[in-house]
């Protein structure tokens, strides 16, 4: 990877969730191509806006932790918009995109040509002449950009240390085999990382999960946008979220409200919007499945789709109790599998729902 030689400036981007292990590998990535090509200007992005990250506070106390700032220019929304651009817009126009935590571009604010992948989702077959494509299927983003900075003759500055750190925790909970993403990588590199950190910083980390699942001021249209990616599908408008309370509670009278859904869904994804909860202690996965009108071919579609997927082993089932809802528009799944995270489920989905639409035409 260092020996690329890239004839740009670079923006180092991460994913539409812009969750903390996307924000970090582009923090940490960039970092390192600063200093690595001090001939080229070097941006990290997060998308979203600045206003966003109350959305995630394991993001702002980490980055606070390692008294790194997040700058209003290092997210899209901003960063093009001409009256608050910070930095030279001439290198902008010049500039060359590095995704970070994700392998396919999911948003239309960038148009700048694509010179590097680096990820640990699924591959998706898309840009293989990149000379810089490294696609690896790990617990965290975070561990391969640790990997890059540990293969480097740079040294790590201790800032980027507790970054790399915290966000390979949080994405593995804590290296926890029962999630059923940790891999040799991940605890190789948290190993190396975190032996070098002050015990109050290990202390900090092992808190980061509670500190990221904390989200009672949170809204209900606040915990659906927080880590919100659209589906990979063109012909459709649908979209996952991934919600840190279980259905018991997210769909409980005194939080549930039909209004919400509908707006954000309208907004978002007026196809299908899909929930995965998760539920700490101990932990399982729930998915719960939104469609406008429950009657039409599209939704009978993604019925069968869900059925027919094997590994996440969905069962429908009714709520635990009676909630202020309109049902019809909502089916409840528990999950067998706690292993199938949405970077796992979304390609078998998607290739079931190709499956089926193709047949139907």
């Amino acid at each position: 990877m260092l020996n690329i030689r890239f004839k740009e400036d670079l923006l180092i981007m991460g994913n539409q969730a812009a969750d903390l292990d996307s924000s970090v590998s582009a923090f940490a990535f960039a970092s390192l191509l600063k200093k690595v090509y001090p001939e080229r200007s070097i941006y990290p992005l997060i998308q979203g806006s600045p206003s966003d990250m109350r959305l995630k506070p394991e993001i702002e106390s980490l980055f606070l932790k390692a008294e790194i700032s997040l700058k209003p220019e290092n997210f899209t929304s901003v960063f093009f918009n001409p009256d608050s651009l910070l930095i030279n817009s001439d290198s902008l126009e010049k500039a060359a995109v590095i995704m970070v935590d994700h392998n396919r571009a999911d948003t239309e604010e960038i148009t700048h040509p694509i010179r590097g992948i680096v990820d640990h989702h699924i591959d998706s077959g898309l840009s293989m002449d990149l000379k810089l494509r490294d696609i690896r299927i790990c617990g965290s983003c975070a561990s391969i950009i640790s990997e890059y900075w540990q293969q480097s003759a740079e040294k790590i500055p201790y800032g980027i240390t507790l970054l790399l750190a915290g966000a390979i925790a949080v994405d593995t909970g804590y290296l926890d085999p029962s999630w059923g993403k940790t891999t040799e990588l991940d605890r190789r590199q948290y190993e190396a990382l975190s032996k070098t950190l002050m015990p109050e910083d290990r202390y900090f980390i092992d808190e980061l999960l509670n500190i990221k699942n904390d989200l009672s001021h949170l809204s209900m249209d606040e915990q659906l946008r927080r880590d919100y990616k659209d589906f990979p599908m063109e012909n459709l408008k649908g979209g996952i979220s991934s919600v840190p309370l279980g259905q018991k509670n997210f769909f409980s009278s005194a939080f549930y409200k039909d209004e919400t859904v509908m707006d954000f869904s309208r907004r978002n994804c007026p196809d299908f919007l899909i929930i995965m909860h998760t539920v700490p202690e101990p932990f399982k996965r729930e998915l719960s499945l939104y469609t406008e009108n429950s009657s039409n071919e599209l939704s009978g579609i993604l019925k069968t789709a869900l059925n027919r997927l094997k590994d996440p082993g969905l069962k429908i089932i009714r709520p635990e109790r009676r909630i202020s809802m309109s049902t019809n528009k909502w089916t409840f799944y528990s999950q067998k599998n706690i292993k199938i995270s949405r970077k796992v489920l979304v390609p078998l989905l998607k290739e079931e729902l190709e499956t089926l639409i193709n047949s139907k035409t």
